[in-house]
């Protein structure tokens, strides 16, 4: 090498390693997932969906951060620069992209023993109407939830009266152990009281599957 090209080198010689240190740097990244992950759900998906998952996410992935924004009302995931969503299925836009999460859910309408024994039992959707049942408000909409039913090819929306509203189903469910009336939650949400008698399920057949998360 002549003298120039030795003084050259010289010269280059830290910004070459720097260069050769930041391509190292880079293949170890590309080879080990890292970054931070923003997804939008409603209450219900992240503890049913996102919580099971996140113990073994978080040891196989340690260089990814998982932001879980609990959002009652629906969010436009493009403009908040979320990168996902959780949703259920029949409420999705029709040039979302999705893959489904979750198995099919079900609604349950509940009371307790000691309500029924006051009340009686209702046989049909239509019987309701002369209960007291505990109302939902939607927090997307802010209206009060038409209790859907659907038996066979027969559909029907039942507007409901009742002592109380909520827009939580955890608390709808607290309400009807109480025995405060008749409430209609996602099934799940009252699986373990239905085994242990201190709920009853009500007109189960007019609760069909339906697309889950």
């Amino acid at each position: 090498m002549t003298q120039a090209g030795e003084r050259l080198l010289a010269r280059l010689n830290p910004a070459i390693n720097e260069i050769s240190t930041a391509v190292e740097a880079l293949g170890e990244i590309s080879g080990r997932p890292s970054g931070h992950i923003r997804i939008s759900a409603p209450g219900e998906a992240a503890r049913r969906v996102i919580a099971p998952a996140l113990p073994k996410f978080v040891d196989n992935y340690p260089d990814i951060v998982v932001e879980v924004l609990i959002e009652r009302a629906f969010t436009n995931i493009v403009e908040r620069r979320l990168d996902a969503g959780i949703r259920l299925g029949e409420s999705l836009a029709k040039d979302v992209v999705a893959v489904p999460v979750s198995g099919p859910l079900r609604m349950a309408a509940i009371a307790s023993p000691a309500y029924l024994k006051r009340k009686g039992v209702p046989k049909t959707p239509r019987d309701l109407r002369s209960h007291r049942c505990i109302n939902l408000r939607l927090p997307s909409a802010g209206t009060i939830y038409k209790w859907e039913f659907e038996r066979g090819t027969e559909k029907m929306e039942i507007t409901v009266d009742g002592p109380l509203i909520f827009d939580a189903g955890g608390m709808v469910v607290d309400a009807a152990l109480a025995g405060v009336g008749i409430g209609y939650v996602l099934e799940d949400r009252a699986v373990d009281h239905f085994k242990s008698g201190q709920l009853v399920r009500l007109l189960a057949d007019w609760c069909p599957p339906f697309p889950g998360f």
